[in-house]
């Protein structure tokens, strides 16, 4: 219990001052009582000596007393009665009797409901300003979609005013499309005794706005709706969709020019190409003769820059599907080294591979682009070893989680004693139109899409590709992987995944 600003557990414990705080009231008591008995005497004599005079009066007071309890405690207590009227002995005299009542727990009582209904007041207060701060609108509907009541919030969002908005049903205060939307979420959210969200549009002051809405249950028949005005939102993903639209119509158009070049282009060189290689069966002269050899020479390269330029493009697109079909792994090495043995004999260095014993005889995947990534590897690491010796070797690891039982990791490596990659040039190594030295194209030749395509494709076969050269590393290799700080030519790796075979 507290009164006049002091409590039990203040005062407990602190038995020096009771008496300094007992002084003032005291005080208080003595010229209080003084004043009230002479108040009430008189006051009260005057109306019991008149014709029409009461036998007694009582008059009410909310006096503050010190009660002492021991030196236990020390409360402020409440009384409340003196009683005046005439003397038993003698009619004639006046008699004041106190009666004390304690009302210190009702007072109390009191005390504590004004407290409450400031606090409620200041809740009240706060709420509003909180809703008076919102741009959502915040209102509360029955079943049938009726308005009953909106809360103060900022009503810009408002179809109409407030007042027309609760003297409206549903449908005729919305538009209909809206009005349904609203009213099907109504439903759903009572039958599901939960919060159901929807997206409606109105159209205010000549523009369209669109709303977010969460509806929940307040009873058996209410709800009660807070709408979010997310035009910008919607407008933002209205223009990401018709971007998306207008993506896959430029790629779909991509792809059909790809598809038509493909043909248009490599159609008439192979034709040159068979054609050429006709006439170098003929009887020809030596001088003939070279020009022969020259066109085919020009139009192998030709042929297979045109090559890189439509897969690349391709794989950009997203148009190069993966096949899945059997293989057997050797067959792939084997064909690739015996293609580019010739290029390596005529630099005369020395072109082998080796498969690990523990490597499956037969896998499941895409031999096309798996041969493609080998030979330009390979075919690389021929063109940028002037001697010494190319090596492949092929490993690999069994997968053994729990959605990848079926699969193995092929693994490659392609090590040359070539001149190597010197510098920072490794990192952009596998980056589209790059090679390891601008002299480079003008030396060896190449348009620099070669790694960039193995890159793209190992990636498409579930796996990646790196570089190792005097100790840098370019790419992206495994994280357990660590580099073997070789001293001369550069190692490629790259890793792909297949299926086992059954």
């Amino acid at each position: 219990m507290s009164s006049h600003g002091f409590r039990k557990s203040f005062l407990k414990g602190n038995i020096s001052i009771y008496w300094l705080l007992l002084i003032p009231f005291v005080l208080q008591l003595v010229v209080t009582w003084t004043a009230i008995n002479y108040l009430t005497y008189h006051f009260g004599k005057a109306i019991l000596e008149s014709p029409f005079h009461p036998n007694s009066i009582t008059l009410l007071f909310g006096l503050p007393l010190i009660v002492a309890m021991g030196l236990e405690a020390l409360m402020l207590q409440w009384i409340n009665r003196s009683h005046l009227g005439l003397s038993e002995a003698n009619k004639d005299s006046l008699q004041n009797t106190a009666n004390t009542e304690d009302l210190s727990e009702q007072q109390q009582i009191e005390l504590d409901l004004r407290d409450s209904q400031a606090k409620l007041k200041a809740a009240y207060i706060e709420q509003s300003i909180l809703l008076g701060a919102m741009t959502d609108v915040v209102l509360v509907r029955n079943r049938e979609g009726r308005c009953l009541k909106i809360a103060r919030t900022q009503n810009v969002n408002l179809k109409g005013t407030r007042e027309e908005v609760l003297s409206k049903p549903i449908h005729e205060e919305l538009p209909e499309e809206a009005a349904n939307i609203i009213l099907q979420t109504i439903h759903k959210a009572l039958i599901a005794k939960q919060v159901v969200s929807c997206d409606y549009r109105l159209e205010i002051d000549g523009k369209e706005v669109w709303f977010a809405s969460n509806i929940s249950p307040l009873s058996e028949d209410t709800v009660i709706q807070i709408s979010r005005n997310i035009t910008e939102r919607k407008l933002s993903e209205i223009a990401l969709a018709q971007a998306k639209e207008s993506a896959e119509a430029a790629t779909k158009a991509k792809s059909d020019f790809l598809a038509n070049m493909s043909h248009e282009i490599r159609t008439p060189m192979n034709g040159v190409l068979v054609m050429a290689q006709l006439l170098s069966t003929t009887e020809l002269t030596e001088e003939q003769q070279d020009f022969v050899q020259t066109i085919l020479e020009s139009g192998d390269v030709l042929l297979t820059i045109i090559n890189d330029i439509l897969d690349f493009s391709k794989i950009e697109s997203g148009m190069l599907k993966i096949e899945q079909r059997e293989y057997a792994v050797a067959d792939v090495f084997q064909s690739a080294c015996h293609l580019l043995n010739g290029q390596a004999k005529d630099k005369g260095i020395g072109l082998q591979y080796k498969i690990h014993p523990d490597v499956p005889s037969h896998v499941i995947g895409d031999i096309t682009r798996l041969r493609q990534i080998l030979i330009n590897i390979v075919g690389n690491a021929i063109k940028f070893t002037p001697q010494g010796t190319v090596s492949v070797v092929v490993s690999g690891n069994h997968l053994f989680a729990e959605d990848q039982k079926d699969q193995y990791e092929l693994q490659v490596a392609v090590t040359d004693t070539g001149i190597g990659i010197t510098g920072d040039r490794i990192a952009n190594l596998f980056q589209a139109f790059m090679q390891a030295d601008n002299s480079i194209s003008r030396k060896y030749g190449g348009t620099g899409l070669g790694l960039a395509i193995s890159k793209r494709l190992a990636e498409l076969m579930g796996g990646t590709i790196w570089v190792e050269s005097f100790g840098k590393v370019g790419g992206n290799p495994p994280l357990k992987w660590q580099p073997e700080l070789v001293t001369q030519g550069a190692t490629f790796y790259f890793v792909i995944k297949v299926k086992l075979s059954q």
